[in-house]
């Protein structure tokens, strides 16, 4: 279904589920909306000015982009509005994620930088260089029932390594 709409499997970059709702992002400029229940397309979106390398979805309401021309951007599903068009990195945007209060969201760029941004507020929040170029973020939360704590989780990876991890909470 989604490698005919990009031109092919080759040139999908990434694709996110989140109930019915599925995206794909591809080399093509476009950002592809499915209903996979009904099995259709229903959107296309095109903001990007070049290959979108990321998606992410947050409860079914709000969607995250990130391409080669460096932007982070913020859409509201129920009518896909752009809400947000950040300039997040000098090099490509590789990966992007919520933070699961929706709150913030991270991304990583080809610059080598790490940012946290505020997304109620449209500003970078904070940032750091790495080590060397990152394509994964992973963001999760654990709560741990004995002691009643939550601990968070940021975690970076290149290929098959872990860069770095980062933990908070107790």
């Amino acid at each position: 279904m989604i490698c005919k709409m990009h031109a092919g499997c080759r040139t999908v970059r990434d694709i996110v589920v989140d109930g019915s709702m599925m995206m794909s992002a591809g080399v093509d400029d476009f950002i592809r909306i499915y209903n996979v229940q009904k099995r259709k397309e229903v959107g296309v979106l095109v903001q990007h000015n070049g290959p979108v390398n990321c998606l992410d979805i947050l409860h079914r309401k709000y969607a995250l982009s990130g391409g080669d021309d460096g932007e982070l951007c913020v859409w509201r599903s129920r009518d896909w509005e752009l809400l947000r068009r950040l300039r997040a990195h000098k090099k490509p945007v590789l990966d992007a994620k919520f933070h699961p209060s929706g709150a913030a969201a991270v991304t990583i760029g080809g610059d080598r930088k790490l940012k946290l941004w505020d997304i109620v507020r449209a500003h970078e929040a904070f940032g750091t260089v790495t080590a060397r170029v990152s394509w994964v973020i992973s963001w999760t939360l654990s709560f741990f029932r004995s002691s009643d704590s939550l601990k968070e989780n940021l975690s970076l990876t290149s290929g098959l390594s872990m860069i770095a991890s980062t933990d908070s909470g107790e």
